[in-house]
């Protein structure tokens, strides 16, 4: 190999790296299939919610903002049956923790996705920002209301790219803190139970 094609050889390999990077980036576009919420496997890793729900159900899809990529940086939402995943993960997270659901229970689960969006930045940086807002309200049966509270949660991360991948996951820690947060709540904890405030 001649020093002429040498010395012209990593250049070529930088631009060939770059220009892949930047076509990950923008091959993302503003929506997003539902992710895969982690809820976590090990009961003894988490504080116990010894109880019976009636049901958990309308959890609404309600994001704030809904904006594409511009300038190759912009928000990221999930799309889909969002309220069902999000209504599955909160099962089986309690259930995780030693609860249970039971038709014949008093206590209702309800509730909002507020937001859940994934911020990009930088073509190449591959840096992640993502945020989740879960608003949950307990009832009784009859509709008394028991309990509400907002929960947040967040993930910031970076990669070597931005991939649909890497963003679904930031997105699925993101809600699985949100989770977290309200289950370890002591205030909604005695709303479960079925006790007010």
């Amino acid at each position: 190999m001649s020093q002429k094609a040498r010395f012209f050889q990593p250049k070529t390999l930088l631009l060939s790296i770059t220009l892949s990077l930047i076509s990950c980036v923008a091959a993302v576009g503003p929506l997003i299939d539902v992710p895969y919420i982690p809820i976590a496997e090990n009961s003894s890793d988490v504080l116990p919610i010894l109880v019976s729900l009636g049901q958990i159900r309308d959890v609404r899809n309600v994001p704030q903002e809904n904006s594409g990529f511009q300038n190759n940086s912009g928000k990221v939402t999930p799309e889909g049956d969002v309220g069902e995943n999000v209504e599955k993960a909160l099962a089986k997270a309690i259930e995780v923790r030693g609860g249970s659901l039971d038709s014949s229970a008093d206590i209702v689960v309800t509730g909002e996705l507020r937001s859940w969006s994934c911020q990009t930045k930088g073509s190449t940086s591959g840096t992640l920002n993502s945020e989740s807002s879960l608003y949950l309200e307990v009832r009784k049966r009859n509709g008394q209301k028991v309990f509400s509270g907002v929960y947040q949660g967040v993930r910031s991360s970076q990669f070597p790219f931005v991939s649909a991948a890497d963003i679904k996951d930031s997105l699925g820690f993101a809600l699985a803190q949100s989770i977290d947060q309200a289950l370890n709540d002591q205030s909604l904890r005695r709303g479960l139970s079925g006790n007010s405030l």
